[in-house]
């Protein structure tokens, strides 16, 4: 091996390049004892999908696309593929679209449960017609946030809908205080139009310094720097504007509502499982709660060591682990990508053959949690291998079910794969782990690989 002070980039300069200077003045170049052409650089890299030779795709999408329209294209895109070609398939080995379709389905359960529950709870207590009012904030908010989102150049993401989900449950509680207190000046015998004045302007400094702190606690994020301040200045966006959009329609909107309601008319009658449940309540209220009340203050001393031990309880429960907490927890993923790293100019066969036996144990650990399911679906759907870019070093990445299907946590498939394959002495290095999750929040794509039944001598990547 030599190695020489000197840069060329094309095979006719590095013909020139001096080897060894002889006493009598005689050069000798690399050119005269070496074969040098210009061709492509001969890289190892070899991709394979359940043991069979693979080119891999990588389809994103951009922020201005929609990248479930993407994914449904792409999708039609290999099943017709398929149907037209004999000897190599089409497969989709990870669709992130379905990650963001996920979240969107429990956005809108969130919502629809949401106004149902205002419906029955504040129907119950106050009166169903006022409740239908006040439920009618959470689609209001939420197309006012779109609608001031185009402004803000915010896309429908897994970051944005985190924070919808966020705020869903908070943007009715101040409608919930304007529509109660407007009802109890109506039924103190104001006429509808000085009940909703009066019950609004009474509260409005109560719901505005309520929303006010919820906003400058959110707006923190807008002034983080780096990675953290690029994904979460879309969630304090999200928040601070469906607040605003909400405080607009619980001043101005809600109460014009309410004011021309049936059920601020003289004549209407109140439902009778509203007078059961409030006459309930004040059942509850002078039997129970009052006397809790009155004997709590006859013995203060007691309400406090009983308020001390609760949280001694609770704090004892944290620490000996009987209640598991933690902050910022990791997210499972869905894939495990392990690693391995053979010493340097190690052959590209071998590389391959001990690659190809961490795989073999790789479907042995399947094997042994698929066996444990009811279902016997496979926990395992693909595994990739490659080797590259260097010839001494490769990586398998390993897809399973989604994580509601899975039921198990990536990182004890991940160990008990470490523990099948066991040490590998050649190894230079060997790691087990799940692939980050921060580069699948702000971009999401979809990959796709295509396989076939016959070798291939070389393997491309494409992106989109």
């Amino acid at each position: 091996m030599l190695r020489l002070d000197n840069r060329a980039y094309e095979a006719k300069g590095l013909e020139n390049i001096v080897v060894k200077a002889r006493p009598d003045g005689k050069e000798v170049k690399l050119g005269q004892i070496a074969t040098i052409k210009n061709q492509f650089a001969d890289k190892p890299s070899q991709t394979f999908i359940n043991g069979k030779p693979a080119v891999i795709l990588k389809i994103f999408s951009r922020s201005e696309e929609d990248i479930l329209q993407n994914a449904a294209y792409a999708n039609a895109l290999v099943a017709d593929f398929n149907a037209r070609s004999e000897g190599i398939k089409a497969l989709v080995i990870e669709d992130k679209a379905v990650s963001l379709s996920d979240a969107i389905g429990t956005l809108v359960n969130n919502a629809w449960q949401g106004i149902l529950l205002v419906l029955i709870v504040l129907g119950l207590f106050l009166e169903p017609r006022i409740a239908f009012w006040v439920a009618f904030k959470i689609p209001v908010a939420l197309l006012g946030m779109f609608i001031l989102s185009s402004v803000y150049d915010l896309t429908i993401n897994q970051v944005s809908l985190f924070g919808l989900i966020i705020v869903l449950g908070v943007i009715v509680d101040d409608g919930v205080v304007v529509a109660e207190n407007i009802y109890q000046h109506y039924q103190e015998g104001k006429n509808p139009l000085q009940a909703a004045l009066v019950g609004t302007i009474e509260v409005i400094p109560a719901i505005l310094s309520s929303l006010a702190t919820t906003v400058v606690a959110f707006s923190l994020f807008f002034f983080f720097d780096g990675q953290l301040g690029d994904f979460f200045s879309d969630v304090s966006f999200v928040v601070c504007a469906t607040l605003l959009v909400a405080l607009f329609e619980s001043m101005l909107i809600l109460p014009v509502h309410i004011a021309r309601s049936a059920a601020l008319k003289r004549n209407a009658r109140p439902w009778k499982l509203t007078q059961w449940a409030n006459n309930s309540l004040l059942i509850f209220r002078d039997k129970v709660y009052q006397r809790l009340i009155r004997f709590s203050l006859r013995l203060p001393v007691l309400s406090v060591l009983l308020v001390i031990v609760i949280m001694g309880l609770t704090i004892t429960a944290l620490n000996t682990g009987l209640i598991k907490a933690t902050f910022f927890p990791n997210i499972d993923q869905d894939v495990i990508t392990a690693r391995l790293e053979l010493a340097l100019g190690t052959d590209e066969a071998l590389t391959m053959e001990k690659l190809a036996k961490m795989e073999e144990k790789v479907w042995e650990v399947n094997q042994y949690y698929t066996q444990a399911r009811t279902d016997k679906q496979s926990v395992i759907k693909y595994v990739e291998r490659v080797v590259g870019p260097g010839s001494h070093e490769g990586s398998l990445n390993i897809y399973m079910l989604e994580g509601d299907t899975r039921d198990i946590l990536s990182y004890e498939i991940a160990g008990r794969i470490r523990d099948a394959v066991g040490p590998i002495p050649e190894a230079q290095n060997i790691s087990y782990g799940s692939i980050a999750i921060l580069a699948n929040l702000s971009r999401l794509h979809w990959w796709a690989a295509i396989w076939t039944t016959s070798a291939l001598p070389k393997t491309w990547c494409a992106s989109f």
